[in-house]
């Protein structure tokens, strides 16, 4: 059983050191290259932090081993409540899954309306245990609540 709490900026050298972590087999020009335009780089976080939506995940012994950077969106696509989730930080399909679950019910929870999931390869290694209402190159879409929008 994982443990899922709000995480701050104090969260960002964690994150950091997390994500360049899985970049160790590459070398250290790809490594920066990478780290320039990641969601986790320090000005993404800082942004994300502050939000307040953003959570981790630790196991059963305190490590950290996942999290998701999101923001609340209003009135957008005549929807007055979207969880924007930017990026899924996470090492197996797992712990993947366990963050996507959650965000969902965190969103439920919070009666936001549905979830934009920023997509990216990692969505193609889970079964995805909600109905996709839309799905681009972009995106992912799915309703947290019976109403459609207006």
């Amino acid at each position: 059983m994982s443990n899922f709490k709000v995480i701050g900026q104090q969260e960002i050298p964690l994150i950091q050191s997390f994500e360049k972590a899985k970049l160790s087999h590459l070398n250290e020009v790809e490594q920066m290259t990478i780290s320039w335009n990641a969601s986790w780089r320090e000005e993404s976080l800082e942004f994300y932090l502050k939000t307040g939506w953003c959570i981790g995940m630790w196991d059963e012994s305190q490590n950290f081993c996942g999290y998701f950077l999101a923001q609340p969106l209003i009135y957008m696509e005549t929807y007055t409540q979207t969880l924007w989730v930017e990026h899924i930080g996470c090492t197996t399909p797992e712990n993947f899954l366990a963050l996507v679950e959650f965000a969902y019910k965190y969103a439920k929870e919070k009666y936001l309306q549905r979830i934009l999931f920023n997509k990216n390869k990692d969505f193609e290694k889970i079964q995805m245990p909600y109905k996709i209402v839309r799905e681009n190159q972009n995106y992912l879409e799915i309703h947290t609540t019976k109403m459609s929008p207006l």
